[in-house]
């Protein structure tokens, strides 16, 4: 900090004196008043898309279509909108596009679940500050379930680990418009890495150390490696990955058991305990979905803050069941171990993670 001191010209006479006071500056006028942040500004964002797109590097944002007053979709993102704090409205409010895609994946290992969601950086931004965001569409058949936010984490969990029976179930708050904005957090932490980590303009998507992002404090406990994604990262599921990786060169290396590759491992008997094993007290993963690659752990930690702090009502506990034969289901709490101060490890991480653009 540059401490400036400020002389102020006292009218001093004598006789003729040599010295005179400047005349005052100018003031610099104020800065601009920030836009207005509420429901209607951030409706305003939102267009459907229901064409098939897929960001790309130097393309501009589609036009999509207004939403319509009566649209279907407007209620769960008003609910969504209301749902969050203060603070964390004025994050949607700094999106600059929001879309409802329509479109129809064609290719499910490409997709989140369910259907077509994504989050864009821009690095030549075409709207505004580049930050743009998709919905699938999808999302609104949860409006209907009884249980619709756990429905949706145990959906993302079986996404990438799929295992019959587990399942979320339990949380202390419930209803759709947490599913809706839980998808928003997601989408919006992608968007976040490309300014945290690899940031813009120049971002080369490389790590040259990657103890440069926080001191290493948060991949530290994480990642024995740390890679920079492609600059289009598809969902990493269990084809994905052996496509990808093949199963013995999986570079993205867990510093402690169990490993992704090995949960990958077909000839394993103890597939389901090395799943329940991501959710002990001395793990540092946000879900399992934040397990299977940095980027997306960074992605899963900044939802995951968001949704035990930046909400009316935090997530303070969900139950995760993990059937493990023979001994039948056992039961984790990320959340609640959170919540009691049993998980240090992530409780760095997430301290790690800005709150907001």
């Amino acid at each position: 900090m540059i401490r400036v001191t400020s002389l102020l010209c006292a009218g001093v006479v004598i006789l003729a004196t040599s010295f005179a006071c400047a005349p005052a500056q100018t003031p610099p006028p104020p800065p601009p008043m920030a836009a207005a942040c509420n429901v209607n500004t951030f409706l305003g964002k939102v267009r459907l898309l229901s064409v098939p797109f897929a960001p790309a590097p130097g393309a501009a944002a589609p036009n999509g279509t207004p939403l319509p007053t009566n649209s279907p979709y407007s209620q769960g993102l008003i609910d969504a909108f209301n749902t969050a704090s203060g603070a964390f409205q004025q994050q949607l409010c700094k999106l600059d596009q929001v879309y409802i895609n329509q479109s129809i994946c064609s290719d499910p290992d490409k997709c989140p679940v369910p259907g077509d969601s994504w989050g864009w950086s821009q690095s030549k931004p075409t709207i505004g500050k580049g930050r743009i965001l998709a919905l699938s569409a999808g999302l609104w058949s949860y409006a209907t379930h009884q249980t619709p936010y756990a429905d949706y984490e145990t959906d993302l969990m079986q996404s990438v680990m799929p295992l019959s029976g587990a399942n979320y179930s339990g949380a202390n708050v419930e209803g759709f418009p947490l599913v809706v904005l839980s998808a928003l957090a997601h989408e919006m932490g992608h968007i976040l890495w490309y300014e945290v980590v690899t940031p813009y303009p120049g971002a080369t998507r490389t790590y040259a150390d990657p103890k440069s992002f926080c001191n290493d404090a948060f991949f530290q406990t994480s990642w024995s490696l740390v890679t920079a994604p492609p600059q289009w990262r598809v969902l990493l599921t269990p084809a994905q990955r052996y496509r990808f990786w093949g199963r013995t060169n999986w570079p993205n290396m867990h510093k402690l058991v169990p490993h992704v590759r090995d949960i990958d491992n077909p000839g394993t008997s103890i597939r389901a305990q090395l799943i329940y094993g991501l959710f002990a007290a001395s793990q540092p993963w946000p879900s399992a979905f934040g397990a299977v690659a940095p980027d997306e752990d960074f992605v899963e930690t900044y939802r995951f803050k968001i949704l035990t702090s930046e909400l009316n009502t935090p997530v303070t506990s969900v139950t995760i069941t993990i059937p493990i034969p023979p001994n039948g289901p056992a039961q984790a709490n990320v959340a609640a171990d959170y919540t009691k101060g049993l998980k240090p490890d992530l409780g760095t991480k997430v301290k790690c993670v800005p709150d907001f653009f």
